[in-house]
């Protein structure tokens, strides 16, 4: 049985890696992944062999983990995707994100399925020594952002004072944290301020300082006997890149968040981006009394 990601482990802890020549990772842009389109035509969760294998795929000077449980169809942590679809109809469509494409119109892009019962979802640093990592573009995948902006079987539509965060920790060679980064992909706790991210967004992880691994874990208000409601994905792309931090300002939380409270008797029709249509005149996911419809 072939146990590559715990061989990998292993040669991350020998002094036979080298150091980055400018003290700077390569940025992971995902365009440097070759078997884009197997085993599924888009997208692709890199553990193959056998139940329960837990392998890792590398873009740049980064090795991101992936596990697959074959009985159960079910793959978790990293994979990527080259979608270009935002629709999410069935989970089929778990791997698009609310933009389309990767970021700045790249083809290839990073998927985090980062549920709590799957344990630490890990990205680690191709090098013996830690380094400073700048940063990297975030968005919502369509399913989580159709889960916040209308609910679904498991999950409640977000609502004022909901919040959808993603929690980064930075580790040393040594396993001691370095630092830790907060970053809401929702945040419905001010009605002034309210937003549900709909594009690429940059996050700055400088304030981590140097690591050799950096720690994922999502969390929300709508949790359950089980943990989170909230589907735990997010995607993510050009990991390792410089960039400036800003968050969005008051935009389609609010209209979503005002359509649920107002659901008795608004009748009116909108999109998922909270705009108002007279009669949607063509097939797509929409919002009336605070459901959403499939038309």
């Amino acid at each position: 049985m072939k146990r590559r990601f715990y061989m990998f482990l292993m040669l991350l802890a020998s002094s036979s890696l080298f150091v980055f020549a400018d003290g700077t990772p390569t940025i992971a842009t995902f365009e440097d992944v070759t078997d884009i389109t197997e085993p599924v035509d888009g997208h692709m969760s890199v553990a193959t062999e056998d139940d329960d294998e837990r392998e890792f795929f590398t873009s740049g000077d980064y090795a991101f983990a992936s596990g697959c449980m074959h009985d159960w169809d079910y793959w978790y942590w990293f994979g990527y995707a080259n979608r270009t679809e935002t629709k999410y109809e069935s989970l089929d469509d778990q791997w698009n994100n609310v933009v389309g494409g990767g970021y700045d119109g790249s083809a290839n892009y990073g998927v985090a399925f980062a549920a709590e019962f799957n344990g630490p979802c890990y990205v680690t640093l191709l090098s013996d020594e830690p380094a400073v990592v700048p940063g990297f573009y975030i968005t919502n995948s369509s399913y989580t952002y159709n889960s916040l902006t209308g609910g679904d079987a498991f999950a409640k539509k977000f609502t004022k004072g909901d919040w959808f965060k993603l929690t980064i920790t930075g580790y040393d060679a040594d396993d001691q944290v370095t630092g830790t980064k907060e970053y809401y992909l929702a945040d419905l706790r001010d009605a002034d301020k309210a937003y549900i991210i709909k594009d690429w967004r940059y996050v700055d992880l400088s304030g981590l300082g140097a690591v050799a691994k950096i720690g994922f874990a999502l969390s929300s208000t709508d949790n359950g006997d089980y943990g989170m409601n909230t589907p735990a994905y997010f995607c993510f792309d050009n990991f390792g890149a410089e960039g400036e931090e800003v968050l969005p300002e008051k935009n389609v939380a609010t209209s979503i968040s005002e359509i649920s409270e107002s659901e008795s008797s608004d009748n009116n029709w909108y999109d998922l981006s909270g705009r108002r249509v007279v009669t949607p005149a063509k097939a797509g996911i929409y919002v009336q009394k605070g459901r959403k419809i499939l038309k």
